[in-house]
């Protein structure tokens, strides 16, 4: 897949865009989230999580929504006002030039040039912002081809699992609640954990060597694991969940029987 380009007014340099998960590594992905927790404009990153939450609130809890929409509606003005644009710019440029390599100081016209017209920085910005927007769960599928190499996921999630490969797992709720919270650094031991070859077993060793191996795969590949891992977790609490309920009802009536 041919990759895409684009030049700047007074620089002949061909910078390359990602467009695709494909073009994504796992490593970049990381160092892109750390960027973001850094740099990311305070009012952007509230706005985030009050549309995040406006999700999980129905349409017609208005006791609930109303708090959340009229802070969004205040937080918008801030966005869009004409003081706010230096705030934006600078994370656009931030955001450009850790994706393509174009210097910050060429896009903002530090280098005595004349800087990125505003117009395209915008479009860059928000084709890279599509970019990075989660794809939809794909149909779930065992094998994932790497480099024409099939790797497997466990088609019985821990059926027969070693103790020593419960121990290891007995850390992916944390493991994928850091996931869900875009803690996406974890994401490499959790694929060398879950992650093999056809018919290899559990080793720790494994996981130890191919943690850095799993941060070079691109994050087409990476999601898939990653929906593996969250759906497994579900069923997994839903058990535990039914587990801690038996307990309680068992000792409940144990108590009444004395």
């Amino acid at each position: 897949m041919s990759k895409a380009t684009f030049t700047i007014e007074g620089d002949s340099t061909k910078y390359v865009i990602p467009l695709d998960l494909s073009e994504v590594t796992l490593s970049k992905y990381i160092a892109y989230c750390n960027i973001e927790s850094k740099h990311l404009p305070k009012e952007i990153q509230e706005l985030r999580q009050l549309y995040t939450d406006l999700q999980d609130i129905s349409p017609t809890d208005k006791l609930d929504r109303e708090p959340v929409e009229k802070r969004i509606t205040e937080l918008n003005k801030v966005v869009d006002s004409f003081e706010y644009k230096e705030v934006l710019l600078d994370w656009y440029a931030k955001v450009v030039e850790f994706w393509t390599g174009l210097p910050y100081d060429i896009i903002m016209g530090l280098d005595d040039g004349i800087g990125m017209q505003v117009a395209q920085l915008q479009a860059l910005y928000y084709k890279l912002e599509a970019l990075l927007i989660p794809p939809k769960e794909a149909e779930y599928s065992q094998i994932i081809e790497h480099k024409g190499e099939a790797w497997y996921l466990p088609s019985q999630y821990m059926r027969e699992a070693t103790t020593i490969e419960y121990l290891e797992a007995s850390q992916f709720q944390k493991l994928a609640d850091d996931l869900a919270g875009n803690q996406w650094g974890v994401m490499g031991k959790i694929m060398a954990i879950l992650v093999r070859k056809k018919d290899e077993k559990y080793h720790p060793k494994l996981v130890r060597e191919r943690e850095q191996f799993f941060l070079g795969w691109t994050m087409d590949k990476v999601y898939t694991v990653a929906f593996f891992l969250l759906r497994r977790i579900e069923k997994l609490t839903t058990v535990f969940q039914t587990y801690t309920a038996a307990q309680t009802l068992s000792k409940l009536r144990q108590e009444l029987s004395d």
